[in-house]
């Protein structure tokens, strides 16, 4: 089962029935109804938590795309670097750690 281990339950009459995956609780505030009202003509007829489901995987992925794109850039900043000890080293080095200190 992805994202989660799957439950069994056993009983008498039972031999193992697995459960539906596990739930999280969202306060639907103002913020989040506003949210889906921005959107929620790209999901017609779906849930809200259909909606903010949706959401959230689309958003985990643009955000691992943004991290592989700043990965890339430090990459080609450190690769165009004179070599190391040389002139100039010492900012993309600084680059690189300041940036892996956001993580």
């Amino acid at each position: 089962m992805a994202g989660g281990k799957e439950v069994l339950h056993f009983g008498e009459t039972l031999s193992g029935m697995p459960t539906r995956p596990r739930r999280i609780a969202v306060r639907y505030d103002p913020e989040l109804a506003g949210a889906l009202d921005r959107v929620r003509r790209r999901f017609p007829g779906r849930p809200a938590a259909a909606i903010v489901r949706e959401l959230a995987l689309e958003g985990a992925a643009r955000l691992a795309e943004e991290e592989a794109r700043r990965e890339a850039a430090i990459e080609r900043l450190i690769a165009g670097s004179p070599a190391p000890g040389g002139p100039g080293r010492t900012v993309p080095g600084r680059a690189r750690d300041a940036w892996a200190r956001r993580w």
